[in-house]
């Protein structure tokens, strides 16, 4: 089978949800799939960390839109290609094979960032809704996105495939010198909360950094607050509107996007990974905490659950009462101590072999193959 893929997410120095979502699949193509054909499409800046004699790049200089509904035609017409894969929800307008496409959330819909974007999901949503009537199957990270997208787009459950996000077998406990190497290298005391993500509104950090505020002083004394995410626009607007609440807590770390290696070994040794989310898809760093052995609270809303289940502890994300909740944990090491090993043990549920099997599938009854 030859199977087409967009990876034009995968840009040097850029970490998103989707660029691991596809790594780990490709990993697993590559690894798994010797018998298979996998031609990745990419433009200029595209990285291609995955190499294999059943791998072939494509590289394309033509613009985005030029790009999405005539050149990737182009190239799937002229390769052959039995099934198109699109990390996204869109796929060439008149696309020459079998195509399936993923929604990963509704985000833009659920919480518009700008007036600018709710009038352009006017648009973008009856666009969405014909490339899924178009694909042979919807691929979807967890149950909460499935629903959204059956009650608001209006595309069939059985049309939908849930495929939960997998954790790279990279996260696991760092060792002691590593943990201490990452703590040296970024300035990081020995006792933190942490949290990785983007400062966009539906991550919620604000919250995180008021109920940071509001726990008694003695824990804010022994516990700094780590906040890991890209410095954007979103960034330099949260610092803006916190900035007197930042300076008089003084015990507030911001750290870039951080490499994986480092980013495990903070991962490891935090005493506390906080996901205060508004509004989530999947929550990839909840898994990823887990895997490293952090103990997790999340909050209750849209897919955190899913991912967190039992091993770890799910909170309203209101300010005060994480507060309450962070500072229960945080005097209780017992229970972290237990949180650590449940998490540990829910995060292998999430392997990548399973998820590569998932995937592959979908795209072998999409093609109309036989194993």
């Amino acid at each position: 089978m030859i199977i087409g893929i967009d990876i034009r997410e995968l840009q040097e120095g850029k970490f998103t949800g989707i660029g691991a979502f596809l790594l780990n699949f490709l990993d697993y193509a590559a690894r798994s799939l010797p018998r298979d054909r996998f031609i990745l499409y990419g433009d200029r800046n595209t990285q291609v960390p995955v190499h294999g004699p059943n791998i072939i790049y494509e590289r394309s200089s033509a613009p985005g839109l030029f790009f999405d509904h005539y050149e990737l035609a182009r190239r799937l017409r002229r390769g052959r290609v039995d099934v198109f894969f699109s990390p996204y929800y869109k796929a060439p307008t008149r696309c020459p094979c079998p195509y399936v496409v993923t929604i990963h959330d509704l985000l833009f819909l659920e919480l518009p960032e700008s007036w600018w974007e709710a009038v352009l999901n006017r648009l973008r949503v009856p666009l969405i809704r014909r490339w899924a009537a178009g694909a042979r199957r919807v691929i979807t990270d967890s149950r909460h996105s499935c629903r959204d997208i059956r009650e608001v787009l209006e595309i069939p459950i059985s049309k939908i495939s849930v495929i939960p996000l997998a954790v790279s077998p990279d996260f696991r406990p760092a060792a002691e010198d590593v943990q201490a190497s990452a703590r040296l290298r970024y300035g990081i005391p020995e006792r933190f909360i942490f949290y990785v993500g983007s400062f966009k509104p539906n991550k919620n950090p604000g919250s995180l950094l008021q109920a940071y505020g509001s726990m008694p002083a003695e824990l804010r004394a022994e516990y700094s607050l780590v906040f890991v995410g890209p410095r954007d626009g979103h960034f330099r607007r949260f610092c803006g509107r916190h900035a007197g609440l930042i300076t008089e807590l003084g015990n507030i770390h911001f750290l870039p996007a951080v490499p994986r290696d480092g980013l495990i070994g903070l991962y490891t040794c935090a005493a506390l990974c906080v996901i205060p989310s508004l509004y989530e898809g999947f929550g990839l760093p909840a898994l990823e905490a887990m895997a490293c052995g952090a103990p997790v609270l999340a909050s209750n809303r849209t897919s955190l659950p899913e991912v967190v289940g039992e091993a770890g502890v799910l909170s309203d994300p209101d300010p005060q009462v994480m507060a309450r909740v962070m500072t229960e944990l945080l005097r209780d090491p017992q229970r972290r101590r237990r949180m650590r090993s449940m998490g540990l043990e829910r995060a292998k549920t999430f392997s990548c072999e399973r998820f590569g099997r998932e995937i592959y599938a979908v795209l072998e009854a999409a093609a109309g193959a036989r194993a």
